[in-house]
């Protein structure tokens, strides 16, 4: 530690300690410079939170930080107040107005991380630190901590990508975790209790001329740390001199298993992880080793992780165009978001990259040249400063001299920049960069969508379209994130055109969301509700029974009985719809709705009208494999006369059955399909699974084939838990359970 910054550390020390004494330990009034930056923002939301008066401004400020910034009481102002303390980040000269101003007014000025480190002083802290990962690492630490309910704060370096957890938390516990930025030097300020080393790589050039200096930085940091240091095992002869080290990431150690919705790692223990990638799966590795001694983690510890914000961040799908964005800015992290994306798809891969400071751009352009090469398309944007002079480095164009000629490449500025849309062929546009390339990546998503609903919206008539619509709230698991578009036809000729309209998007028809659970990121495509009023109708026409594929099937039941038709009162408890119970042929006590079909109109996904009658139907147990790519319209249905007396005292029959059996409680009806000559309930039952839970999915401890959602449960607790049950059925029975719930946008082949 240099004596100047030792000197910095005390004084600070002390300056605060003198505040807080003048007024008497309550809250101190801070303004903060650079507050939207990734690590500023947390910051600022866990001083609100610990109760003090908080100011700040950033002259490159936008959403989503602003409005979070907002909503925690955050007051955004480029005056600066009278205030005890101006905390600013590393991307702020010391030219800057606002620091001069405070400076002349004679107001303490304090970089975030000394700030950071006053604050946590009297904590148990366990500290994140490295080249590469740390944020992604230390959510993954404070996703499994808080899953198993360990008291303790936490600092992120940026926010989570959902609302799930907050990107920071003021605690009354003994342990916060926090990464440690090594950027500007301030982890000199800290001591930590345990340490988790994430990997090194030498950047930050700027500041540290050598990589022996980082090197050193970190080793001081190290040999502070009281209780463990947790390393990564290619590090283990970096630093062989050290205490208390404990190694993460033993080759051999761990098998991990890719799938399209969760992957499974185990170490000591299978863990569902609800991401891929292999970066990832070393970051999980050290989150694993990290709280090793502080919880005991269970296989769903990292369920709840939903990402963070501008790290592998999904901006848009839309059939075949997907958006990305990450903050990779060191040519390590840029190969790692590639191969992520490439794991996600063979799509073709369109790069817009902003490169951070000049001194890097300056030290690895070879490097990003080589990295970025595999881009079908890539648009280079000027360097993104953060205070730095130019002369420090190079800019963008030392990257593209060594990339033109060679492929398809493009050097332009952030106003000037113009990327088409494609929605014709598998496409991956990735907005690669620490600078504000943010904002152009969220305004092509935002343009996107706007794009793709003006084509919807064409001749469609009262239709009511919609952008983001929830869907959870419309099933009767009540559990899913969104449907990127969501209509409700306003007759039969505007649901063709928006069948017309949609060109590759996915399309999905809603009923009343029985039998079907939406994954939580919710459906790229456009869902198409069908309870709307044309499609709800009942009548008996020649004897025949002719029902709009949106009727509840309670109300085909009620209308049967009024009319003193029979074969439908076993309907009266089945939660769904006419259209989703003939694709899935739903059934109760002993009797199915295909049973009792003539014929069926529906439309191909062409918007193709077809006619079929029941010899086309093939209805199979809980399946009609026939309209699983079509859309039901209306169906004619068998009639058969009895007295309304005797189908009332049947439906009161049938639901005090149902009232006896089946479990009250958010749940998409029966889970799994019961397996030929036996029945699924009975077979969980029989292996102990009652009251089984996965987060917040419970095994019914009514009726074990019943998964409920009693504590805001997520579709990877459902899917981990349905995992769970197949694995342990498998083992005890050696049946292989096929579920009876549609996933929507997935194959439970695959996900199994």
């Amino acid at each position: 530690m240099t004596e100047e910054l030792a000197n910095s550390i005390v004084f600070f020390i002390a300056k605060w300690g003198e505040i807080l004494v003048a007024r008497g330990g309550m809250a101190v009034c801070c303004y903060m410079l650079g507050v939207g930056g990734m690590g500023m923002l947390p910051l600022a939301c866990y001083l609100v939170e610990k109760g003090h008066e908080v100011y700040g401004w950033d002259d490159h400020l936008g959403e989503p930080s602003e409005g979070i910034l907002k909503l925690v009481g955050v007051r955004l102002q480029d005056t600066l107040p009278d205030v005890d303390v101006v905390i600013f980040s590393s991307a702020i000269s010391a030219n800057h107005p606002l620091r001069v101003e405070a400076e002349r007014r004679g107001i303490r000025c304090v970089r975030r991380g000394h700030f950071l480190a006053e604050i946590l002083k009297d904590k148990k802290l366990l500290a994140i630190i490295g080249s590469h990962g740390k944020t992604t690492t230390t959510g993954l630490i404070i996703t499994a901590l808080r899953r198993a309910q360990f008291d303790c704060g936490y600092l992120m370096g940026a926010v989570f990508q959902n609302e799930v957890l907050p990107g920071h938390f003021s605690s009354t516990g003994d342990w916060v975790i926090a990464e440690i930025d090594e950027s500007d030097g301030t982890m000199e300020a800290f001591e930590a209790e345990r340490t988790l080393v994430v990997n090194f790589d030498w950047d930050h050039i700027s500041h540290y001329k050598t990589e022996d200096a980082l090197k050193r930085q970190f080793e001081s940091f190290l040999r502070r740390t009281r209780e463990r240091v947790i390393l990564p095992f290619g590090l283990k002869d970096f630093w062989a001199n050290l205490d208390k080290v404990a190694l993460w990431g033993e080759p051999g150690s761990y098998r991990f298993r890719k799938g399209t919705y969760l992957s499974t790692l185990a170490v000591d223990k299978d863990f569902d992880l609800p991401y891929i990638g292999a970066f990832n799966v070393e970051n999980t590795l050290a989150a694993i080793e990290c709280v090793r001694g502080l919880v005991e983690l269970k296989s769903d510890a990292f369920l709840d992780y939903a990402g963070i914000r501008r790290r592998q961040e999904c901006l848009l799908r839309a059939g075949d165009l997907t958006v990305y964005q990450d903050y990779a800015h060191h040519p390590r992290e840029i190969q790692a978001f590639l191969s992520y994306a490439a794991d996600r798809s063979n799509a073709r891969k369109i790069i817009i990259f902003q490169p951070h400071r000049y001194s890097r751009t300056r030290q690895f352009t070879k490097e990003f040249a080589d990295v970025l090469k595999g881009a079908d398309q890539l648009i280079l944007l000027p360097v993104y400063a953060a205070s730095e002079s130019r002369d420090l480095g190079v800019d963008t164009d030392a990257i593209y001299d060594q990339l033109k000629g060679s492929m398809d490449v493009t050097y332009t500025t952030l106003e000037s920049f113009s990327l088409q849309y494609s929605f014709d062929t598998p496409t991956d546009v990735l907005f690669v960069g620490a600078g504000d390339i943010e904002v152009i990546a969220r305004d092509y998503a935002k343009n996107a969508i706007d794009f793709l609903k003006r084509q919807l919206s064409v001749n469609i008539g009262q239709t009511r379209l919609t952008c983001h619509e929830p869907l959870g709230p419309k099933t009767s698991l009540k559990i899913g994130g969104n449907a990127l578009f969501f209509a409700e036809p306003d007759s039969e000729s505007s649901l063709i055109q928006l069948l017309q309209n949609a060109c590759k998007l996915p399309v999905f028809t809603l009923g009343r969301g029985s039998n079907l659970l939406v994954p939580d990121e919710g459906f790229a495509g456009l869902v198409i509700s069908m309870n709307v009023p044309w499609l709800q109708t009942a009548s008996v026409e020649n004897d025949v029974i002719v029902v709009g594929a949106g009727l509840r099937l309670k109300e085909l039941c009620g209308f049967a009985t009024k009319n003193g038709i029979g074969g439908y009162t076993f309907m009266d408890g089945i939660p769904g719809s006419v259209g989703g119970a003939l694709r899935m042929n739903a059934g109760a006590m002993g009797a199915a709705i295909g049973e009792k079909v003539l014929s069926v109109e529906a439309l191909d996904r062409q918007d193709n009208k077809h006619v079929l009658d029941a010899r086309q139907l093939h209805f199979e147990y809980r399946a009609c494999r026939t309209l699983d790519d079509k859309i039901v319209l209306r169906a004619r249905m068998a009639v058969l006369r009895e007295s309304r007396e005797t189908l009332e005292a049947q439906r009161a029959q049938f639901l005090e059955k149902r009232k006896q059996s089946q479990p009250v409680g958010a749940s998409a009806g029966s889970t799994f399909k019961n397996p030929p000559g036996d029945y699924a309930g009975r077979l969980i039952e029989q292996a102990g699974l009652k009251g089984t839970c996965v987060g917040g999915a419970e095994v019914s401890q009514k009726h074990a084939n019943f998964i409920l959602n009693q504590n805001r449960a997520s579709s990877r607790d459902v899917v981990s838990l349905v995992k769970h049950i197949k694995k342990t059925i498998v083992s005890t029975s050696n049946i292989a359970l096929e579920p009876e719930i549609l996933f929507l946008g997935h194959s439970w082949k695959d996900v199994l």
